[in-house]
């Protein structure tokens, strides 16, 4: 017998959760991944800096494309003519620093499932 876990599910949210997400990790100094599928692609953001340290040096990320700005981030192309910050559709997150996205206070609160 399987049992089904809610908590390995992907959760959907708006794409303002996900730069929430980067910043409160850049905020604990620890390095941010959010795996995501926005229009049926997934993607990988987050960010990083030197050895671990998030609060120098701080690189961000979209797939394989890198940043020196969070702002840079934003208004990187995600999709024909969209910016990843316009995202008007929720995307659909499925894995949050290495974790189920419902380990995420953000993603658990702030989301529909």
């Amino acid at each position: 017998m399987f049992f089904h876990s809610k908590e390995k599910e992907p959760i959907s949210c708006p794409v303002s959760v996900v730069f929430d997400i980067i910043s409160c990790d850049l905020e604990l100094g620890i390095c941010s991944d959010v795996a995501f599928i926005f229009c049926g692609r997934k993607h990988q953001a987050g960010a990083w800096g030197d050895d671990g340290e998030t609060k120098k040096n701080v690189r961000y990320y979209l797939d394989s494309r890198d940043f020196s700005t969070m702002e840079e981030l934003k208004q990187t192309e995600i999709s024909k003519g969209i910016s990843f910050a316009s995202i008007t559709e929720w995307v659909r997150v499925t894995e949050c620093d290495g974790c189920y996205p419902l380990g995420e206070s953000l993603l658990k609160s702030q989301t529909k499932g």
